[in-house]
């Protein structure tokens, strides 16, 4: 977050997993941006 690396984070079921009642997200992180979109969804 605080570099402008953090692109999306995709929220999963709570039962996604077998008999497991844990939350499931993947975070998408780009290592390089362009100029043009840094700073513009903090």
């Amino acid at each position: 977050m605080e570099n402008d690396l953090l692109e999306a984070i995709v929220a999963l079921s709570d039962q996604l997993f077998y008999n497991t009642g844990i939350s499931t997200y993947i975070s998408v992180v780009k290592k390089l941006r362009g100029k043009n979109v840094e700073g513009k969804f903090s």
